[in-house]
């Protein structure tokens, strides 16, 4: 997967949020606030205190959500990299492309009157967007979660390869939260390419999506 086809797949969702990052096994340090990926920046947020890990020695990484005022809290494993408070598993993996990689967190805002709906909407985005043309098939696996108010859906999304740095499959673990005013929902995408070399395990992926908390 490289950085120019999940821009794209990026591009479908509209995202108002700022970052600050925290790492667990020490104090907090704040990173540079820098606008989340897919949306122009809002006011910088200052940097918060992550709540204490719970799955150390992962890395913690708080984003402010700027449409509701509070900050969404993570963990992402110790061999993803932070970059501008958009978690990152094996940068550059593939030879000759500096844009690629094999795992990706990002946040968005979806314009969903219910969790249930925003995660359907994102997986036909993805199918008419980034994936259309290459013969894409998704099989849905477990869904948690009381559909009105908080959703976890499973994902695998199977497509032809087109390059060499393509994966035949794509695991997708989608977080959808309603907003605190009803309006929209929040969603938590982790996604990993699968079935490659050093494949992020999808225990890991399932482990970042349980950990998310909000303060």
């Amino acid at each position: 997967m490289t950085r120019g086809f999940a821009a794209l797949a990026g591009a479908l969702a509209v995202l108002t949020l700022a970052a600050a990052l925290v790492f667990a096994g020490g104090d907090a340090v704040p990173g540079e606030p820098v606008a989340a990926p897919r949306a122009p920046a809002s006011s910088p947020s200052s940097s918060v205190s992550a709540p204490p890990s719970t799955t150390r020695p992962w890395h913690v990484v708080t984003v402010r959500e700027v449409w509701n005022g509070r900050d969404v809290t993570f963990e992402v494993p110790p061999d993803w990299e932070v970059h501008g408070g958009e978690p990152v598993y094996r940068p550059g993996y593939c030879p000759g492309q500096s844009d690629s990689f094999l795992g990706l967190v990002s946040l968005s805002d979806a314009r969903a009157d219910d969790p249930s709906t925003a995660v359907e909407q994102r997986l036909e985005e993805l199918l008419r967007g980034p994936f259309a043309g290459r013969g894409a098939s998704v099989d849905l696996g477990e869904v948690s979660g009381d559909r009105t108010s908080r959703l976890i859906r499973e994902a695998r999304i199977t497509t032809a390869r087109t390059g060499p740095c393509d994966a035949e499959v794509t695991a997708f673990h989608l977080l959808a939260v309603l907003h605190k005013d009803g309006k929209g929902c929040l969603l938590f995408e982790v996604r990993a390419d699968q079935d490659v070399p050093d494949a992020a395990p999808e225990s890991d992926l399932r482990r970042i999506v349980s950990s998310v908390r909000f303060t």
